[in-house]
């Protein structure tokens, strides 16, 4: 029992150590297991990202959202929470490492990367989407889409 409460702080404070080193904040869906098992007996996954950060906007945050099977299911419904963390352009340029508290091995997931276009007016994406096969779930080379609204000139 103590490990199993050691590995849940060692878990959240690798969600913490992350909203801190962005600057941002960070706000978690809350797992049914209330640890660092996901809704089945497996452990929880990271997921190593990286994407064009140059789509975005460098004055806005970005938004990653983590969806598990269960938050998929109520997406429908629009009862979903996703975990979510905020990061800027130039740490998303770097490549993200963001630890699940929800998503467990052999579980479907989808990550959306959101927010401001680098034109400042259209809204830019990617999403990732599948089954957690091993503990880390690398991302790499995800198309980023963007709306085409006609934006105001700039002044």
């Amino acid at each position: 029992m103590a490990s199993g409460l050691l590995v849940s702080v060692l878990g959240a404070a690798a969600v913490l150590l992350l909203a801190c080193n962005t600057g941002q904040g960070v706000r978690t869906a809350a797992s049914p297991s209330g640890g660092s098992q996901g809704a089945g007996s497996q452990p929880t996954v990271t997921f190593r990202l990286t994407l064009d950060a140059a789509a975005f906007s460098n004055k806005k945050q970005i938004t990653v959202a983590i969806y598990d099977a269960e938050q998929l299911s109520r997406e429908a419904a629009g009862t979903a929470t996703p975990e979510e963390t905020f990061v800027s352009r130039d740490e998303l340029a770097r490549g993200l490492v963001l630890p699940s508290r929800s998503v467990s091995i052999g579980e479907r997931y989808r990550v959306v990367v959101a927010g401001m276009a680098a034109d400042d007016c259209n809204r830019a994406s990617a999403a990732a989407e599948g089954t957690a096969a091993a503990e880390i779930v690398g991302l790499s080379g995800l198309a980023v889409v963007s709306t085409k609204m006609a934006c105001p000139p700039l002044r």
